[in-house]
Formats: C-alpha cells, structure tokens, sequence
C-alpha cells in the first residue's frame, strides 16, 4: 500500500510498464556494465523550490565535469561507488541547463527553479492511509511485561498460542509448515502480507492483554 497504489511495489529499477529507467538503473549499470556510462539524476524532479541544489551523477568514468547554462561549475572524481555529487549548485529563476560531460559522454537536463513547491511531487495526505499505516513505533504497541506483535513469532506461539490460533490461523499454519520465518516479530510478517495500521493494532491490543512468561 506505500506509494499510494495498492497491491503494487513502485521501488525497482524500472517502472511498472517497463517504459522507464528510474536513476537506480543507471547506478547499477555504471557499476556493472563495461559500457561507459555518465547520467543525471533526478530528470522527473525537474521543478525545484529552492536557490540551490545537490546535483548527482552516476558514471563508471573516474571523473566528470558540470557546467550549468553553459558556464563550468567544476570537476568531481568517481568516489569509487560509481557517484560523483556537486553540492549546492546555484539555480537561476527559470529554466536551468545542467550538463555534465566525462570524456566523450554527455548527459544533460533541465531544472526549473520556481516559486511554490510543485503539488504534483506530493502524494496527498490520507491520514492513516497507505503511507503511515506501515510506521508503527513501539511506543505504538508495546505494554511493558505483555506480548505485543514486535515479540518474535515463535516466542508469541509458545506464550500467546492461543490468541495467535484465534487471529492469524493461516499465518500459524504457515510458520508451523516452515513456510514463514519463525524468528522473524510478528508485526514484519504482517506488514509483508499487507495488513493495515488498524489490523496490526487489533492484533496487538489482542496479545497486549497475555502476561508473558517469567
């Protein structure tokens, strides 16, 4: 549910349609590929609020040169992990030609400095929606002297079996069948089959009331 699509995972190294090399493509292609590699990052960030600007590279060159609406900015070697990074670099109001060169290569972009934050680089806020439901912190959950879904599956079952049997049965047989991690906390397993901020809560308010064992 991260990301504001349900269902899907939107991290990886291409987009869901395959139509779109996201930056940690090219990082791993300048780590692993014996093509020359030299790119920008941060194209579809094109709008920023903001005077200055970290500019990254990835590149397998040992070093690269920026310059920015034609004028150098300076060189920066390879660090050794395929990433050189010029730090605050100037923007102009308006439109920004970033270039960087390593040898022959060139790669090039544009970053439009603007007034107001760009609304659309921002997933609207859903309350306990898919973004937070996934950030339960311990004060969340945990009653001192009482099991709660941080405890390990398997000390859960020995202590809480019970109440584990009574919520999760599916999720006990698989842990009985060896097919989920036993020594894994309960709230990992839940968050890898999707529960929700208020299904995890349930769970635990369920556990929060069995003392655990001396």
């Amino acid at each position: 549910q991260e990301g504001g699509v349900k269902w899907r995972n939107c991290k990886g190294l291409v987009s869901y349609d395959r139509t779109l090399r996201k930056d940690a493509f090219y990082y791993y292609k300048a780590l692993w590929s014996e093509e020359p590699v030299v790119h920008l990052c941060a194209r579809r960030f094109g709008k920023r609020c903001r005077e200055a600007v970290d500019v990254k590279v990835y590149t397998n060159r040992p070093a690269v040169t920026l310059t920015v609406n034609g004028a150098l900015i300076g060189s920066g070697e390879n660090n050794g992990n395929a990433t050189v990074l010029f730090r605050d670099v100037a923007l102009r109001p308006g439109k920004n030609r970033i270039t960087v060169r390593a040898e022959d290569l060139m790669d090039e972009l544009t970053f439009e400095r603007v007034e107001t934050e760009e609304d659309s680089y921002r997933l609207p806020d859903q309350g306990d929606g898919p973004v937070r439901n996934w950030f339960l912190t311990e004060d969340d959950v945990i009653r001192e002297g009482y099991y709660s879904i941080m405890d390990p599956v398997e000390d859960l079952l020995d202590g809480a079996g019970a109440e584990m049997e009574a919520q999760l049965p599916r999720l006990v047989k698989a842990v009985r069948a060896g097919t989920r991690a036993a020594d894994q906390p309960l709230k990992k397993l839940l968050e890898e089959d999707l529960y929700d901020k208020q299904a995890m809560l349930q769970v635990n308010k369920g556990l929060n009331r069995i003392k655990k064992k001396l």
